[in-house]
């Protein structure tokens, strides 16, 4: 799979993925929840904070 522009690099792709992945995380934990793990997920998206 390639697409144009600046997702060329695989990199880019798998810290973007992985960014939108934790965001939705926090959010489902913070919405359903109401959980601390969710609002700091939520407030750092590309930062995963696993204890």
């Amino acid at each position: 799979m390639s697409l144009q522009g600046g997702w060329t690099n695989t990199g880019v792709r798998c810290v973007a993925a992985a960014a939108v992945v934790e965001w939705l995380i926090g959010a489902f934990v913070y919405i359903y929840n109401k959980h601390a793990m969710g609002r700091r997920i939520m407030e750092h998206p590309a930062v995963v904070v696993y204890p």
